[in-house]
């Protein structure tokens, strides 16, 4: 769905499942890999060769995934950020790597 909207002038994607609650992932760390990022590895793949950012919506606490986030290629995560402001730690470990609004 990600190269069709891309076809018809999307300028950029957001993609909106949600991973986590407030306490941290809904599954293992191992579930996620195995079962959820090579899903998400695909649409990531399509829009970096089109040129487009992608953001990541996911709300709750989503400090487990930021590292995978960024290793991943994605731009920006919207969501979470009621977790995430509560810490200034973010902007240390992810400077200029991933934006993250709140």
């Amino acid at each position: 769905m990600e190269k069709q909207a891309i076809e018809i002038g999307a300028d950029i994607i957001h993609d909106g499942e949600d991973y986590c609650g407030n306490t941290g992932l809904l599954m293992p760390m191992e579930h996620f890999k195995e079962f959820v990022l090579p899903g998400l590895r695909r649409v990531i793949e399509v829009v970096k060769e089109n040129n487009k950012p992608f953001v990541k919506h996911c709300d709750g606490n989503i400090w487990p995934l930021l590292d995978l986030f960024v290793e991943e290629g994605i731009d920006a995560s919207q969501g979470g950020g009621h977790i995430l402001a509560s810490s200034n730690s973010i902007h240390a470990g992810f400077p200029r790597r991933i934006s993250l609004p709140w």
